[in-house]
């Protein structure tokens, strides 16, 4: 098998199926860089849930993960500006956390640091650049000149992904007309365990703890509003954050700062012969709820329990198989997520009531309450 990409998903895949003795080969442009520990925290954080945590546990990245940086956090708060307000809390399902903030960098480095250590084919720094497919096989020409052939290739490069352009793999979706912002900051306290988000009619506003007194926070706006306020001196930007983020903010001094479009994409098929995608090569998801890097591992755990239950002249019909699994499950969050941002991001009467009612009836009702906590967490419903 053949991996293309090796970020989160790629890496984690790769590792997965070569678990189960699978030759598997991964090429990746750009190999991560070393862990820095004096380095600050990274711009792109993801909120890992038990699921993806039990994944990276399996894969033997977990521990390498926790010997650089992370933040478990064990509450987690959504509130309406002026409204109701939702509280969550690890002990409400029997469990000692909901999950783990980490930087999307240190995540990849952990990977690939047991990547080094397993039996995976390492191509890198390297790209493909042609393509072929057969019925029983697939062949890759890479920038090197070196060629390869796999019984299925997984394309797991990424939004802009090429190798789904090589498959003939259309996609749909839209621009959210909206930036967010991304600051990180040093704190002058130890950082708490929760994590929270308030919702006003611009958009979001995040607050995502980090290891070492650091922070993430993400403030959705319009795009000119981020351009604005990308140009402002850190004084001057920190006076901004305050006075637009709720009085939970905790002090900070700024560290760095980024922004990146939201978007929403889905490939119009996850499969094409021999080929199969996963990750953000599949779906862009509204990172509103954090919930990306989580759908690409569940794209993970998906596709290499059905690759292991065939023999690999039968992987094409396993790759439908995971299709059918995921596709559906993937567009029922990327809809829901729609559904929330159209809801929050309305300052239109009807739904100002309806998504204070709304917070204020889902802080109340225990069991719709932990259910919702435990499939935000990856766990099984009970």
């Amino acid at each position: 098998m053949i991996v293309v990409g090796g970020g989160m998903v790629g890496a984690s895949l790769a590792l997965k199926v070569a678990m189960s003795g699978v030759r598997v080969a991964l090429i990746e442009k750009r190999p991560p860089a070393e862990f820095e520990p004096s380095s600050p925290c990274g711009l792109r954080v993801s909120a890992l849930n038990r699921s993806s945590e039990s994944l990276l546990e399996t894969v033997g990245a977990w521990p390498e993960l926790m010997a650089m940086r992370s933040h478990c956090y064990r509450r987690l708060s959504v509130w309406q500006q002026g409204g109701s307000r939702t509280d969550f809390d690890a002990s409400e399902v029997g469990e000692a956390h909901l999950g783990y903030l980490v930087e999307n960098d240190l995540i990849q480095r952990a990977l690939w640091n047991a990547l080094e250590q397993s039996n995976v084919a390492l191509y890198t720094p390297d790209s493909v650049v042609e393509l072929a497919q057969e019925s029983s096989a697939c062949h890759l020409k890479l920038e090197s000149g070196a060629v390869l052939q796999g019984a299925l290739v997984v394309a797991a490069d990424g939004a802009d992904s090429k190798m789904r352009s090589l498959a003939g793999i259309g996609v749909t979706g839209w621009d959210y007309q909206q930036h967010a912002l991304v600051v990180a900051v040093k704190l002058q306290q130890p950082a708490p365990d929760i994590t929270w988000q308030s919702y006003v009619e611009s958009g979001p506003r995040a607050f995502l703890p980090l290891a070492e007194e650091q922070a993430s926070l993400v403030w959705y706006h319009y795009p000119h509003e981020v351009k604005r306020l990308r140009s402002m001196a850190p004084l001057k930007l920190a006076e901004a954050v305050r006075e637009a983020f709720p009085d939970d903010l905790p002090e900070f001094e700024i560290l760095n700062q980024s922004s990146f479009p939201l978007k929403r994409q889905h490939a119009n098929h996850y499969v094409s012969g021999r080929v199969v995608l996963v990750g953000d090569a599949a779906h862009v998801i509204n990172p509103m709820a954090g919930q990306g890097v989580n759908l690409g591992f569940q794209d993970v755990i998906a596709l290499s329990e059905q690759l292991a239950a065939v023999q690999p002249d039968e992987w094409p019909q396993a790759a439908q198989a995971y299709e059918r699994k995921r596709r559906g499950a993937n567009l029922l969050m990327m809809s829901t997520m729609d559904g929330l941002y159209a809801t929050f991001g309305s300052d239109k009467m009807p739904l100002r009531i309806l998504r204070s009612v709304g917070l204020w009836a889902a802080n109340r009702a225990t069991p719709l309450k932990a259910s919702a906590l435990r499939y935000a967490m990856g766990l099984p419903l009970i």
